[in-house]
């Protein structure tokens, strides 16, 4: 069990830390802070040690340095248990740092901003950050990590109930190994890109938790869905019920195929196949054509429609059974009559374009594959007949 005596304590992010640094405060924990994070203490009248007045040693290099020094890491990964350990922190006067609390700077916030410099990138690489998490986590048996400022509730609750159980601190390293390393692939694939290294010898993925799927390819299959690094996805489900595994799929392959085509494309998509797709002056004449293509497979299928759905589009759609619409916007009438048949998933993306992808990824048996996306624009010029008879024009249409 880690009693809690002594916490360092350095955030970029700040959300709930005051808060968090009284109730220490008020059960007698010692704080060790530097920077900003530190200012913000002494501002709320929170009792703190500077991180060079801990160490005895001064930042440097216009803060570049700060925390990697000998007591602050020793005091991370020092075995207390382990007498030879003990005897050398008390011979080097190294006191043991029981909670360690650090989230990084903010760099794939600043290299997702337009026109950001390479300084700028560079200056927002976390050194001292990664170091002591890494160290504490290392250490969790007698050292909890913090990265997250959602879990400061709990950790309150627990300190107040006596004390941190190993159990809870193995939670903690899984969750701070998995912030450092997102932390460092955000870096290796964001400079990847700036090098124009589409395949690079190595290929490091982060994807962040979006939501939890209502049950995988079949319903005895849990599922998730999980979003990448550097995607700001304007993915917004508007209503209807917890999305599935295959829901995903047809929605994934509606917005696909319609992004790819002119504005009031609309497709519909039956378990991963077209079984109409149409484009016209208007959304509603695009879905009409669309679904007289192959009616009966339309039944039950997911529309993705570039184009905004408004209340006349609404109400036919409405006429027939759909598991879901994706489409560019819902109008508030149209929501208005979608809301009565609250099953219906919708979901909205602004922008077709921008939410495409780069790379398509497949997973095989024993590896990943992939290739860049084929974003080809294919015009009726394009198409060739090759049959002895030719096409007739309505043929073209639907």
């Amino acid at each position: 069990m880690i009693q809690i005596k002594r916490a360092l304590i350095s955030v970029s992010d700040k959300s709930g830390l005051v808060e968090f640094a009284q109730f220490l405060n008020r059960n007698g924990v010692e704080i060790i802070s530097t920077g900003g994070t530190l200012k913000l203490l002494k501002d709320n009248g929170i009792d703190a040690i500077a991180i060079d007045d801990y160490t005895g040693f001064p930042e440097i290099l216009d803060g570049r340095v700060k925390t990697l020094h000998p007591k602050v890491h020793g005091g991370l990964l020092g075995v207390v248990s382990n007498p030879a350990h003990k005897q050398k922190m008390e011979e080097l006067k190294i006191p043991k740092i029981d909670l360690v609390v650090v989230n990084l700077y903010p760099f794939l916030n600043t290299v997702s901003k337009p026109e950001v410099r390479l300084e700028e990138a560079i200056e927002n690489i976390d050194i001292g950050g990664p170091s002591m998490i890494r160290s504490a986590a290392k250490n969790y048996k007698h050292t909890l990590v913090l990265t997250d400022p959602n879990d400061y509730k709990e950790i309150q609750t627990l300190i107040s109930s006596g004390g941190i159980s190993e159990e809870v601190a193995s939670s903690y390293m899984r969750k701070a190994f998995s912030h450092t390393a997102m932390y460092d692939t955000a870096i290796s694939s964001w400079f990847n890109k700036q090098a124009g290294d589409v395949f690079p010898d190595i290929l490091n993925l982060s994807f962040l938790k979006k939501q939890k799927l209502r049950y995988g390819e079949n319903p005895h299959q849990a599922a998730s869905f999980y979003e990448p690094l550097f995607v700001k996805s304007d993915f917004s489900p508007l209503q209807g019920k917890e999305l599935s595994f295959n829901n995903m799929l047809d929605f994934d392959a509606a917005f696909h195929i319609s992004s790819l085509l002119p504005e009031n494309t609309v497709c519909i998509i039956k378990h991963l196949n077209p079984c109409g797709i149409a484009y016209a002056d208007d959304p509603l004449e695009a879905f009409q054509l669309a679904r007289r293509t192959d009616p009966i497979s339309a039944f039950g299928g997911v529309i993705g429609i570039k184009g905004i759905v408004n209340g006349e589009l609404a109400t036919v759609i409405t006429e027939n059974f759909v598991e879901g619409v994706i489409a560019q916007k819902f109008t508030p009438d149209a929501l208005d009559i979608f809301s009565k048949k609250p099953n219906i998933r919708l979901i909205e993306i602004e922008d077709f374009k921008e939410a495409l992808d780069e790379l398509d990824l497949r997973p095989i048996h024993h590896g990943l594959l992939i290739q860049e996306r084929d974003y080809t624009t294919i015009t009726e010029k394009d198409l060739k007949v090759v049959t002895k008879n030719n096409l007739r024009p309505m043929i073209f249409v639907v």
